[in-house]
């Protein structure tokens, strides 16, 4: 037996962080088009990142429908998304379009529809409205999330494009409670953010 209850409040939860990922990624490459100086090793990894962990949030999105519907595979549905033959990726989402009621349907539809990125994220709105991002506020709010990683990734691409007004919110990054790989790499975009331009 589950509690459907907190199944049901993790699948929200894990849609609007996998649509929150989306959204991050599409202003990256939208920022990156905007300036190709922006172009970077730093903001590369960073993209990778963001779809990695976009693709990791939407198999755990898939892992707790299996467990809302038992009797259902969602494993094979979700490897349907997946695969090269147009034709098996519309049956599984055809499935699903069966199998889940709005807004449900339209939260993990936009997770996996084939749309622009734009289009995905506005049938996605009743899980996380995507507001406009410019490029510097992006990384300001990926600098103050909580995984090491990605705030570290997002600190040293502040430090390659000399992003002088995010130095404040990188020093309270670096702060006594930092970690040491995160402490090295803030301590890093500091340093170059004090060299000439």
């Amino acid at each position: 037996a589950i509690d459907r209850g907190v199944v049901g409040e993790a699948t929200t939860r894990t849609v609007e962080a996998a649509l929150r990922l989306l959204h991050w990624r599409s202003a990256l490459g939208q920022g990156a088009l905007e300036d190709p100086g922006r172009v970077t090793r730093g903001q590369q990894l960073l993209a990778e990142l963001l779809r990695d962990k976009e693709v990791h949030a939407v198999e755990r999105v898939f892992r707790l429908l299996a467990l809302l519907h038992r009797d259902e595979d969602f494993h094979q549905i979700y490897r349907g998304l997946r695969h090269r033959n147009p034709k098996v990726r519309a049956g599984s989402r055809e499935l699903l379009e069966n199998l889940l009621a709005p807004p449900l349907r339209d939260g993990v539809l936009a997770l996996v529809d084939e749309a622009p990125e734009a289009l995905r994220l506005e049938r996605g709105r009743h899980y996380y409205r995507a507001e406009g991002l410019d490029y510097e506020e992006l990384l300001g709010r990926i600098l103050e999330e909580p995984g090491e990683t990605l705030r570290s990734v997002a600190a040293y691409h502040v430090g390659e494009l000399r992003l002088t007004s995010l130095r404040g919110r990188l020093a309270a990054l670096g702060g006594p409670n930092a970690g040491f790989f995160v402490s090295r790499v803030v301590g890093h975009a500091l340093d170059l953010l004090a060299e000439p331009a």
